[in-house]
């Protein structure tokens, strides 16, 4: 059986091997670009990344491969260096060191403002509460309190006047009993259907 010609992963020089030698994943035409290699010196048939950005991540070096995957040195925005296959950083899998992750309120890439809308509509700011714990509260039910100056009871709803349930200032809010809520949006919808 002939030898097979390959190109070599670090000259781009071609070079023959016996086919049996192919399942050792030969790439190197000598022991010398093998060394040059991994001592993280980019081979030529990769596309070179340093100075591009991924994320939070600039690519800054090449430090060799890891099982066939080519392996870039980041750094990342907030100065820590981490170590990135390539895949990883063109999928966007990988946009930081981990720091991401770690921030918290302002400085994490999720914050909303604070705020979030839930499933029926109604603004939820976030809140702090005792022993540092945070949660979501309705900013209607929040408003009407510090109106009144006291917690609202599980009995009091709070009605938007214009119902825009997202207007939560204190002269759209109106604090009711729950039947006085549910007459009140009875004749409001009967005079709508009337109307029409």
């Amino acid at each position: 059986m002939p030898r097979i010609t390959l190109n070599c992963s670090q000259c781009n020089h071609p070079f023959n091997v016996w086919p049996y030698r192919l399942k050792g994943n030969v790439q190197f035409c000598s022991r010398n670009c093998k060394n040059i290699a991994s001592l993280g010196q980019l081979p030529v048939n990769r596309v070179n990344l340093i100075g591009r950005m991924f994320g939070e991540l600039v690519v800054i070096a090449f430090e060799g491969t890891d099982s066939g995957h080519t392996v870039w040195r980041c750094r990342c925005r907030c100065g820590n260096e981490t170590s990135v296959r390539n895949g990883n950083l063109q999928s966007g899998s990988v946009r930081s060191c981990g720091c991401l992750t770690r921030r918290k309120g302002e400085q994490s890439p999720n914050w909303r403002s604070g705020f979030t809308i839930s499933t029926n509509g109604y603004k939820h700011v976030l809140t702090s509460g005792p022993n540092r714990t945070n949660r979501y509260q309705a900013e209607h039910r929040l408003v009407m309190a510090e109106v009144l100056g006291r917690p609202l009871t599980c009995d009091e709803v709070v009605h938007h006047i214009n119902r825009d349930k997202t207007d939560n200032r204190p002269e759209n809010l109106q604090v009711l009993s729950r039947q006085e809520h549910a007459v009140l949006h009875a004749t409001e919808d009967r005079r709508a259907m009337e109307i029409a």
